[in-house]
């Protein structure tokens, strides 16, 4: 799995803006076309790597910074190389540590014990990684709906007005359309799933509509019809996906892996206890489901430190929004509040080496200058440098977490297995 962090790291090391200018016009001409004036320098990285990363073309870009700056890619390999890649990189990973399980519990019968006196633990284990994977499935689904209502909605809009019928592009609409609604099914067919169906039902009914809608009115070339269909839609994602990205954080702090590890290590004790003899193949097996708890601990370690940080940035783009505000309506006040919030932010990346802290710390630099007596600087531009700043920081944490939910989830089924085994 890329580790898109260290490779924004690596973009903003390799290239100043001159040079990252020349580079995406030379190998990434979409993005070098694509750019809009007033990005900063983080926001330009971040559009390339997003790129490479969409289209599948993370080899290139690294083959083709390791020939523009080799010095700094040999760095980056250095790092890579030194650091031990995670056991559970892959979600098959993950849940091959309770298939391995189950399989040893067969040969180890004082382990099978000690996982049925923890079977109402594991059981309530698995209901939560149940309820984490439906969440983290309802999630994904309003990003896709997100990214399908917006390319709908730039076709019948121009500057947030809705274009009239002659001037929309109906042949260009037709695949779009089209896949929104597609994207609406799916959502609606998942949602039937989940076990907090009775909660969803409301809005489920609302993209339901919204699809029906949507399938005249492009039918009829009815303007108003669609605007109103992606209109829904548009409130739908806009309420949802913030509540439940909240539930996913909310079901990782429920999730119990504390005491799952607890019942693993009773296991792995109970399994090393056991004569062995000259079973080189059990051995070498037990060694590994030995690794397999190390590397569950490790990312129950991961999550929690990721869960903290999140709500640290979530924290700090909550104050940035209030700020922002207050920014338009008096500067005066807004100096007298910039100066706590700017250590607060400054605590976030303190002491850390990555292009993201460089680049926050920089940010907050400026826009110090920019409040100084008889500067000349719109406040404005830096501020909204530092919110840029702290925004990517913010996704990167959001992706990392989610990362580590998708390996935890699909542990759920051998999970499940595993219980089914031990009654």
């Amino acid at each position: 799995m890329p580790n898109l962090a260290a490779i924004h790291e690596l973009v903003s090391a390799a290239f100043n803006d001159d040079e990252l200018a020349t580079f995406c016009a030379d190998h990434f001409r979409a993005v070098y076309e694509d750019r809009a004036g007033g990005q900063t320098r983080s926001q330009r990285v971040l559009q390339l790597v997003d790129y490479a990363d969409r289209y599948g073309q993370l080899d290139r870009l690294l083959n083709e910074i390791a020939k523009a700056n080799p010095y700094q890619f040999g760095l980056f390999s250095d790092k890579a190389q030194a650091e031990p890649a995670s056991q559970f990189s892959t979600p098959n990973q993950a849940a091959a540590l309770f298939t391995r399980t189950f399989d040893l519990l067969r040969e180890t019968p004082a382990a099978r014990t000690a996982l049925i006196g923890a079977q109402a633990s594991l059981t309530q284990t698995c209901r939560h990684i149940r309820l984490l994977a439906e969440y983290k499935g309802v999630h994904d689904l309003l990003q896709q709906l997100e990214l399908s209502y917006r390319v709908v909605y730039d076709l019948l809009y121009e500057q947030d007005v809705l274009l009239p019928a002659e001037r929309v592009r109906w042949r260009g609409l037709t695949n779009s359309q089209m896949a929104l609604q597609a994207t609406i099914g799916k959502a609606c067919g998942f949602l039937a799933t989940v076990s907090f169906t009775a909660d969803t039902a409301g809005w489920a009914d609302e993209l339901r509509a919204a699809q029906t809608q949507l399938g005249r009115a492009y039918g009829q070339r009815d303007v108003a019809g669609c605007g109103a269909a992606i209109t829904t839609v548009g409130d739908v994602v806009g309420g949802q996906l913030s509540r439940m990205n909240d539930r996913l954080i909310g079901a990782l702090d429920t999730l119990g892996l504390t005491s799952l590890l607890g019942v693993l290590r009773q296991a792995r004790a109970a399994m090393n206890g056991q004569p062995q003899g000259a079973d080189a193949a059990l051995a070498q097996r037990l060694a590994r489901f030995a690794a397999d708890v190390d590397a569950l601990e490790a990312l129950a370690v991961r999550l929690k430190t990721l869960r903290d940080e999140h709500d640290a940035w979530q924290q700090a783009d909550n104050e940035l929004r209030s700020e922002e505000t207050l920014l338009g309506l008096s500067l005066e006040r807004f100096k007298r509040r910039w100066e706590r919030l700017a250590r607060q932010l400054r605590g976030l990346c303190a002491g850390i080496e990555a292009g993201w802290a460089r680049d926050l710390d920089a940010a907050l630099t400026e826009m110090s200058a920019t409040l100084a007596p008889n500067a000349t600087a719109d406040p404005l531009d830096a501020f909204c440098d530092c919110r840029s700043a702290v925004i990517q920081r913010f996704n990167q944490v959001d992706q990392d977490l989610k990362t580590l939910c998708d390996l935890l989830k699909e542990a759920g089924g051998p999970l499940d297995a595993m219980l089914e085994g031990l009654a």
